[in-house]
């Protein structure tokens, strides 16, 4: 740790200064609360409870094994439950009497604890050790099936590896199917009706705008993802962005000794023909582990955009209609190569090299007609454009854990550096026709370069402290670092030959943000009741500058605090009612901030706004779980609403995207989710949410608006085991029309199905899926502002047939330490 701590104190020495006035502030609030925690001892509370640990016969933490608690006279289960990442495991509210704990994990021995007598009093097991299954042969692969969906305490967890419907796909595609997500036009991502969720990878943020998040979750292979989690309220130790929670997408990781792993195939058919690979492979031999993972997709997207507009100027109307059929050719490549290495019996040090390389072309075609009521006549005009695009991202992580003991006091530290540099070369031509067809005026001819750097440093330490049986300590800091630079070059011509360089289509924005952070949570154990108590704080500063522009460059500076509380109680292991508050922050992410004018066609363009607040937002929920059944019941009220919008100018009739504040949302929502099994070979999942939405636009439009009404939202999974070797899944979903924000939008479905099939002893698989059967899926908004109606539609090619092929190799034993970083929030945040 010592060589670690001085790696970091070098990364950030430029900033220290800054640091430890901001930190100060922090430090001072938090110290108050860590203070007493720390001097705390706890005697053992009578609790009828059972705790433990896994460790592997390495002394490592044991994760996602199956725990269950026996009744010692005839072994029947009474509860059952999953380790966590730490290796601890736990049941409550349990009876007293005679019991014993049996743990059992893939590629590992069955382990029995002694047996344990209960009486009403906490009894924490000494920790089981689980040795190598010794009857695992070379050529042999042990597999297990998990439940595609699981609910944990504080999180939903859908388990992708082994899905048919994963197959082929990639992240974004599999985001869309899960359990109460739903993604825009945008790639703007909602969890359970609420936009602002926060994408992590393996528990990094991604730093990135929603196109950006979309362009990286595209170029993740679906085969690549282990499970996603789904927490709709974090606690204080994630950061505090993310208006409606977080979705951490967990890769998977291969620690089995020796060298094996996996070799995926697969095509795709839609409208265009695509085709996709990927090899996975590991190393472990001794203290080290290497592991490796490259993807390639080569494809092309179809897509089809109308948009209508009527613009009332002073009592006359203007129809602006438009048609665009664009085709997106694109080859994405990524990767991912790491090593961890035991230095001692207790620590394990890591490093991880990942990114991408993806180019694409967007060509469009489209023809726009311009009636204006006011002139008596009408024109049109035909556009044609191609927008090469090259995005280049790459990303080290350093880290290192410390488990200080076997009670489960551990210290962990990351330190992350990403470097995103995105080129857009793009060329507009437009030609101008009378209602006769003849030509109105002369062609204009538009080149805009758009190179984008986007550096991102950051640095957290984690450190847990169990003070007694029942009380745990949790305290951490995170520091980041993020500069973007946005530099559009605009060229104008009439010939397309002689171009000049046009200084109002053309500047550089420059945004630095520097974030904070320190965290306390307190988690305590009252009989079968848990509660845990937190408080993050959060200092920010950032400058956006539009360099020679006409606006002074926007400074700020801001120290919030975040709390949160969370009330678990279990009356038994069928019924557990919960209570969580907690406060979030959305800042505007990059490209929302950039004042750049970019230009779509003569009468449509994109905006930023640098004035543009971030938003904030009080979250409660009860939830209850029954048996499979988890219910939850929610209000949130948030401020200074972040929303996109489109402004019309009524005399040039020209409309821009842009984005702006409105007052409020005040919002309330039922969800469902239930798993269920028929029989045997027949299990399957639901979920829905119903919501009532009420925004209060305030003086954004210079008017109040009171914008309300009810949507609501249902998917299910349906899975078949048809043999032994053949699997059959069935997924639909269903969204009403909803509002968001000053959006109104239509309703929208899909169904997909696939079927699997594992043979040459279970190593290899072959899977055939197809995605949105009835090609229902599509994007269909109408916003209404002061003097202008906009109705846009936009048509993805989403009905496709994919055939994928998997192989495994090699041997599989014993799995080891995974690593993550805490890159995380600022990833979720870049622009273009």
């Amino acid at each position: 740790m010592k060589h670690f701590t001085l790696c970091l104190i070098w990364l950030f020495k430029p900033r220290l200064p800054f640091i430890s006035r901001s930190m100060a502030r922090i430090s001072a609030i938090l110290f108050l609360l860590m203070f007493p925690g720390l001097s705390t001892r706890v005697k053992a509370q009578n609790v009828n409870a059972v705790k433990g640990l896994l460790l592997t016969a390495d002394g490592k933490a044991l994760d996602y094994a199956t725990v269950a608690l026996l009744k010692a006279k005839d072994s029947v289960v009474v509860q059952s439950t999953l380790s966590t990442a730490s290796g601890s495991y736990g049941f409550s509210r349990v009876n007293p009497g005679h019991y014993l704990v049996k743990a059992t994990a893939v590629g590992f021995g069955t382990k029995f604890s002694p047996p344990i007598n209960l009486k009403v009093v906490d009894v924490t097991v000494a920790p089981l050790i689980l040795q190598t299954s010794s009857s695992q042969l070379e050529t042999v692969v042990i597999s297990s099936s998990r439940p595609l969906i699981e609910k944990q305490a504080d999180r939903l967890i859908v388990n992708v590896a082994g899905s048919t419907l994963a197959a082929g796909n990639n992240a974004l595609d599999i985001l869309e199917r899960a359990p109460g997500v739903t993604i825009d036009k945008d790639g703007n991502i909602s969890l359970n009706g609420k936009a602002g969720v926060t994408v992590m990878i393996n528990d990094k943020l991604t730093y990135l705008s929603a196109d950006q998040l979309a362009t990286l979750l595209r170029s993740t292979d679906g085969n690549t993802i282990q499970a996603l989690e789904i927490i709709s309220n974090p606690s204080a130790k994630y950061d505090a962005a993310g208006n409606s929670g977080i979705i951490n997408i967990k890769l998977k990781k291969n620690g089995s000794a020796g060298t094996n792993g996996n070799l995926v195939l697969g095509t795709a058919q839609g409208h265009y023909f695509a085709d996709n690979g990927s090899l996975s492979l590991n190393h472990k031999s001794g203290k080290l582990n290497v592991f490796t993972n490259l993807s390639h997709t080569d494809g092309k997207r179809y897509i089809k955009q109308a948009s209508d507009r009527v613009i009332d100027s002073a009592g006359y109307k203007s129809y602006y209609s438009q048609r665009n059929t664009l085709s997106n050719p694109f080859h994405n490549n990524s990767y991912r190569l790491g090593a961890d290495y035991e230095t001692g019996k207790d620590n394990t040090a890591g490093i991880v090299l990942n990114g991408y390389s993806n180019s694409s072309d967007i060509f469009n075609s489209g023809k726009s007609t311009l009636n204006n009521l006011a002139q008596a006549n009408a024109t049109a005009q035909s556009n044609f454009s191609q927008d090469n695009r090259n995005q280049h991202n790459v990303g080290i992580n350093l880290n290192d854990q410390f488990h200080i003991d076997t009670a489960g006091q551990l210290l962990s530290a990351d330190i992350d550096v990403i470097k995103y540099k995105n080129n857009s070369n793009a060329s507009f031509n437009t030609f101008y026709y009378l209602a006769d067809s003849n030509q109105q005026q002369p062609p204009y001819y538009l080149r805009q370069q758009t190179p984008v750097n986007i550096n991102v440093h950051t640095a957290k330490a984690d450190y847990i402290y169990p003070a007694g049986k029942t009380l745990k300590l949790e305290t951490g800091i995170k520091l980041s670092d993020v500069k973007t630079d946005n530099n559009l070059q605009a060229q104008t011509s009439s010939d397309n030959i002689n171009y000049i360089y046009n200084t109002q289509l053309s500047n550089q924005f420059i945004y630095t943000e520097k974030i904070d952070a320190a965290y306390l949570n307190i988690t305590k154990t009252l009989m079968s009741t848990t509660i845990q108590l937190g408080l993050r704080a959060e200092h920010t500063s950032s400058l956006g500058t539009l360099i020679n522009g006409n606006t002074d460059p926007v400074n700020r500076q801001y120290l919030d605090l975040f709390p949160n509380l969370f009330i678990n109680r279990t009356f038994n292991e069928n019924n557990k009612i919960s209570f969580n508050f907690n406060r979030r922050i959305d800042r505007p992410n990059y490209q929302s901030l950039n004042p750049f004018i970019y230009y779509f066609d003569p009468y449509t363009r994109e905006v930023g706004n640098p004035f543009l607040k971030p938003q904030y937002t009080n979250n409660f929920e009860v939830a209850y779980t029954s048996h499979q059944i988890n219910l939850g019941l929610s209000y949130s009220h948030t401020t200074d609403v972040n929303t996109e919008t489109v402004i019309t100018d009524t005399l040039t009739k020209i409309s821009s995207e842009t984005f702006t504040n409105l007052k409020s949302l005040d919002r309330y929502s039922f969800n469902i989710n239930s798993s269920y099994t028929f029989s045997s070979w027949w299990s399957g999942n639901v979920n829905g949410y119903l919501i009532y939405n009420n925004y209060n636009a305030g003086d954004s439009f210079n008017s109040d608006q009171s914008i309300k009404g009810f949507s609501y939202s249902f998917k299910a999974t349906q899975t078949v085991q048809l043999s032994k070797n053949d699997k059959f899944e069935l997924n639909g979903r269903y969204q009403s029309p909803t509002i968001e924000g000053l959006y109104h939008i239509r309703p929208v479905s899909s169904v997909d199905a696939g079927i699997s099939h594992s043979f040459w002893k279970g190593r290899a698989n072959l899977k055939l899926s197809i995605n949105d059967i009835f090609n229902g899926n599509k994007t269909d908004v109408i916003i209404d502002t002061e003097g202008s109606h906009f109705h846009g539609y936009q048509k993805y090619d989403t009905r496709i047939a994919r055939l994928n092929f998997t192989y495994n190799f090699g041997s599989s034993k014993f799995k080891s330490a995974s690593h993550q970083s805490g890159a995380d929030e600022e990833k979720g945040r870049i622009g273009n």
